[in-house]
């Protein structure tokens, strides 16, 4: 047998020339014209150029978070790192303690409290009140920005803790002034009416009322000045300003097998996931968490630290940076004469917390310096009811930021304020006499001047 080579001329080919191009199966070596769409395999993004058009990728979540603080109103840049957006926590005071003027989107913030008061319930009720104030602007004329909010309560006693809710500040002579536009209607206002009001308006919007802020010039919805002597009453439909969870649900028994925390937490997500369904995915959800593991509302199992580590991160992930909308801020409160700090259960708790504050209160009587409460002009002359120390910041703090203060904050509750101001011991201007030095006689006094001792040897 004999073996010849065999020749195999191929078609259009010839010096210089150059063979179609071998591509994966399925795809033809057809070169793609203009306005040609390219076949796509499954799994696989084309590349740009080359006549290819890239297909649309799911937006990531800084982008969603970029896209929230352009188009709510609410939502402001941190003024520490501005690809941060942050919301306000309804007390201007904690906002500049924070560090960020604000608490950053995806964030949960643990508010403790040593001592039988419960100044963190009016931290938590401002918060919610703020979130009520920015889901009533969305129905007003607003057309720059959007401020849908809805807020949901965990574990409180359903809509009575509401009724505690602060109202929205008013000056008297703005008060007066609503009252008598509400009976004689807006039908025949005149003109200098109008002119009044304008400078009414204008006087309830000066910074010295408002805590302004670089940040809240500019944006006046950002945060709401609250009166805490009047309430603020929440609409009357179920969900739409605010939402209760599990209110009572310690002394109902559960259908559904699971732990108490798991069962609660089901319910968090059935409400977070009907928020974003009504917000939008620009939207804002604030969580509000009262007295975490109060025995009233919690059952002696839920104290387990199985069960509220568990629960605690599976509320971080849907706050977090795991989730993919991040439009969701917690406010929780804790009281540490039910679990002290020096607990290992309240030390990992605040490991699962962007940022963690105590309220100290004084141990003196409040109700001897409550008389000023009334008084507006006397919110600087009132006494300081007690410490506020920081252990950890929002962001900061898991960059390796060294942001503990114990001992150099103090706050007071006056009628329009939770006032949080930097503190220390005074120190007297004044020297004893002894010290002064004073060679010369005080006049209008009868005691000769001490001798100078001589200095010769």
């Amino acid at each position: 047998m004999s073996f010849q080579r065999k020749t195999v001329s191929l078609a259009n080919t010839a010096r210089g020339g150059s063979l179609p191009a071998r591509g994966p199966e399925g795809v033809t070596g057809r070169p793609i014209h203009p306005g040609t769409r390219p076949i796509v395999r499954p799994g696989v993004v084309p590349r740009p150029g080359a006549g290819a058009t890239a297909t649309p990728l799911a937006l990531s979540r800084k982008e969603i978070l970029a896209a929230t603080m352009r188009r709510h109103g609410a939502v402001r840049p941190s003024i520490q790192l501005s690809d941060i957006p942050t919301v306000s926590t309804g007390t201007p005071d904690l906002d500049t303690l924070l560090g960020h003027g604000g608490l950053p989107l995806g964030s949960m913030l643990l508010v403790e409290e040593s001592g039988n008061t419960d100044f963190a319930a009016l931290l938590l009720r401002a918060a919610a009140a703020q979130g009520i104030c920015h889901a009533r602007l969305t129905t007003k004329n607003t057309p720059d920005s959007v401020y849908d909010t809805r807020v949901i309560v965990v574990g409180a006693d359903g809509p009575t803790w509401g009724t505690g809710l602060p109202g929205e500040y008013r000056d008297k002579k703005q008060a007066k002034r609503d009252k008598i536009e509400k009976e004689k209607g807006l039908v025949g206002t005149d003109n200098s009416s109008m002119k009044i009001a304008w400078r009414y308006g204008r006087q309830a919007a000066t910074p010295s009322e408002a805590g302004s802020s670089p940040i809240t010039e500019n944006n006046p919805h950002y945060h709401t000045v609250f009166d805490f002597t009047s309430r603020l009453v929440p609409g009357p439909v179920a969900g739409r300003e605010i939402e209760y969870v599990g209110g009572g649900v310690y002394f109902a028994q559960p259908s559904t097998p699971g732990s108490f925390l798991d069962n609660l937490y089901i319910q968090i997500e059935a409400a977070v996931s009907r928020a974003r369904t009504a917000v939008g995915p620009h939207g804002l959800i604030r969580l509000v968490v009262p007295a975490l593991l109060h025995p009233a509302t919690y059952p002696p199992e839920a104290s387990d630290p199985a069960q509220l580590l568990r629960f605690l991160s599976r509320l971080k992930d849907l706050v977090g940076a795991s989730s993919q909308v991040g439009n969701l801020v917690a406010f929780v409160s804790l009281a540490l004469d039910l679990y002290p700090r020096e607990t290992y259960l309240t030390s990992w708790t605040e490991q699962l917390f962007d940022g963690v504050i105590q309220l100290e209160p004084f141990p003196e009587k409040l109700g001897e310096s409550d008389n000023s409460n009334n008084d507006e002009s006397s919110g600087a002359s009132k006494p300081y009811q007690g410490l506020v120390h920081v252990f950890r910041v929002p962001v900061l703090s898991a960059r390796g930021g060294m942001h503990v203060r114990v001992g150099e904050h103090a706050f007071r509750v006056s009628r329009k304020r939770f006032e949080i101001d930097e503190w220390g011991i005074p120190v007297e201007d004044e020297e004893p006499e002894a010290s002064s030095g004073d060679k010369t006689k005080k006049p209008g006094s009868s005691e000769a001047p001490s001798p100078v001792p001589s200095l010769d040897f």
